[in-house]
C-alpha cells in the first residue's frame, strides 16, 4: 500500500508516501518545483481545470500537462464524475469518450483512468451519486474507481440511507485509491465534504472498507486547512504551519496503523 497526503505538506518524504497534486487551481510551475525536488507525486485532475470526466474542456491542456505524467510514472489519472451546469446541453457520453480518446493518446494507452464519487452540491446534482450510475459508467468505459470515504459520509446523509448499505452498492472491486479526509456538519443538519481533521468516524470506515477493496493501491488524506491561499514559501516560516504538520504527521501515522493492522 502507498500513500498520499495534500501538496503543502513537502517536509514529508517516504518511499510509500506521495504528495497528491490536484488540478483545478494549481499549476504546472508549481508542481515542476515539487518533481525538481525529487518528491513522489500523484496527480488527480488535468491542470488546469474543472477535474469532471463529463467536462467538454476537461482536455483543453492536455498536450503540456502529459509530459508531467510520463515525467511521473503516473499509473492512473483521477476525476470526479459530477455535474455542473456549464455541463448541461452536452452529450456525456460522446464527451466522456472525446475526453478518454485524448487522455490516452497524450499520456499512454495502458493510463487507467478513475473516476471517484462525488456528493450532490444541489438537487440537479444528486444523480452523480447514484451507485448504479457509478458502478454503470465503471463498467461501460472499464474505469477503475476512486472511493471518496468522506464523500460516501455525504451522500449517504443526502439520500437518508446507511453509510454501510450504500457502500455495498459501489463498485469495491474497482477501487484503486481511497480518500480520507473530515467532513463537517451544516446548521441545517446536513453534512459536507470540508477536509478537515480525520475523526474516528472516518478512520473507522476507513478500516472496514480495506476489508472490501482488495484491489486498492494507495490511499490519500486530504487534509488541507484554510492555508492553500498562502504562497508555500511564506506559508513554511509560520508557527501555524508547523502545527498544522504535526495533524497531518499523526493522521498519515494512524492511516498507516490501520493498514497494518489488515495485513495489506
Amino acid at each position: 500500500m502507498n500513500f498520499a497526503i495534500n501538496y503543502v505538506f513537502t517536509e514529508v518524504k517516504s518511499s510509500d508516501t506521495y504528495i497528491k497534486y490536484p488540478g483545478t487551481k494549481w499549476d504546472l510551475p508549481t508542481l515542476k518545483e515539487l518533481i525538481n525536488k525529487q518528491h513522489k507525486i500523484l496527480l488527480h485532475g488535468i491542470i488546469p481545470s474543472s477535474g469532471s470526466i463529463i467536462d467538454p474542456h476537461l482536455c483543453d491542456c492536455i498536450e503540456e500537462f502529459a509530459k508531467f505524467v510520463m515525467i511521473t510514472n503516473q499509473k492512473w489519472l483521477s476525476f470526479h464524475l459530477d455535474y455542473k451546469s456549464r455541463y448541461m446541453s452536452n452529450d456525456f457520453d460522446e464527451t466522456i469518450k472525446e475526453n478518454i480518446f485524448k487522455i490516452r493518446k497524450y499520456c499512454g494507452e495502458n493510463i487507467q483512468i478513475l473516476i471517484e464519487n462525488v456528493p450532490p452540491a444541489g438537487t440537479t446534482q444528486a444523480w452523480c451519486m447514484d451507485p448504479e450510475i457509478i458502478s454503470g459508467y465503471c463498467g461501460k468505459y472499464d474505469f477503475g474507481f476512486l472511493l471518496d470515504i468522506s464523500h460516501v459520509i455525504v451522500a449517504s446523509k443526502f439520500r437518508e440511507e446507511k453509510v454501510e448499505e450504500y457502500l455495498s452498492k459501489l463498485p469495491l472491486d474497482k477501487v484503486k485509491e481511497i480518500h480520507v479526509s473530515g467532513y463537517s456538519k451544516s446548521p441545517d443538519g446536513s453534512y459536507q465534504d470540508s477536509h478537515t481533521e480525520c475523526n474516528t468516524r472516518v478512520y473507522k470506515l476507513l478500516e472496514y472498507v480495506l476489508y472490501k477493496t482488495p484491489n486498492c493501491e494507495m490511499i490519500s488524506i486530504e487534509y488541507s486547512p484554510e492555508i492553500e491561499d498562502i504562497a508555500l514559501e511564506n506559508l513554511e516560516k509560520t508557527e501555524e504551519y508547523k502545527n498544522i504538520c504535526v495533524k497531518q504527521q499523526f493522521q498519515l501515522d494512524r492511516v498507516k496503523s490501520i493498514v497494518r493492522k489488515i495485513n495489506i
